[in-house]
């Protein structure tokens, strides 16, 4: 297993987030790779900012949670971590969203796959590949235009800082599409039924 820290990496990503982000602002989280790598990178600085299904696996709890957070917090920043397969699954509550002026920020690593189970698949059936394959489809800044909210897409560390600058001034709902690299996985890795002691490391 290899990590793929190219400049568009989950680290490197997060750790602009974090940076551009008020201290007080409130994280939530979909589920999958990206779940993880928030919980690695994303440094939380103040209790109560940072919500997730955690081991539950509930995939698109993210982004309804960050509406009903933003409602309760109308003061701070609220962002939705998330992967294209997560958000998938409840990306028309945009039009809540939009409806209703809850102009919350929907934060996709996109790798157009759904990452965990893709790295499941290459690491323990020998890369037996199937039903992972996203297709780049839908594309999330048209899906986020055709809601009325706002969509960007950013592909290099520049475009991200102004991607997510432009979201936190923005007062409707803003989808920053992420594209990363679909063989990159999140290590260190625990494989089920083994110990700490048998940690997977990056190579």
């Amino acid at each position: 297993m290899k990590l793929h820290p190219g400049e568009m990496g989950a680290a490197k990503i997060l750790r602009k987030l974090r940076e551009l982000l008020p201290k007080e602002s409130v994280v939530t989280t979909e589920v999958g790779q990206h779940q993880m790598w928030a919980s690695l990178f994303y440094d939380v600085i103040q209790p109560g900012t940072f919500f997730s299904s955690t081991g539950l696996g509930t995939m698109g709890w993210g982004f309804p949670a960050s509406i009903g957070a933003k409602v309760a917090r109308p003061d701070v920043p609220v962002v939705d971590i998330a992967g294209d397969g997560s958000f998938s699954m409840t990306e028309n509550s945009l039009a809540t969203a939009v409806l209703e002026d809850i102009p919350v920020i929907v934060f996709i690593l996109n790798n157009s796959t759904l990452g965990m189970v893709a790295q499941w698949q290459r690491t323990f059936y020998d890369r037996r590949m199937v039903g992972v394959d996203q297709g780049g489809c839908p594309d999330y800044v048209k899906l986020a235009e055709s809601y009325g909210a706002q969509g960007i897409r950013a592909q290099s560390m520049d475009e991200l800082d102004k991607a997510i600058k432009s979201a936190l001034s923005s007062d409707v709902a803003t989808v920053i599409d992420i594209p990363i690299d679909p063989e990159e996985d999140v290590l260190p890795f625990v494989a089920p039924g083994t110990s700490l002691s048998d940690m997977i490391l990056p190579s």
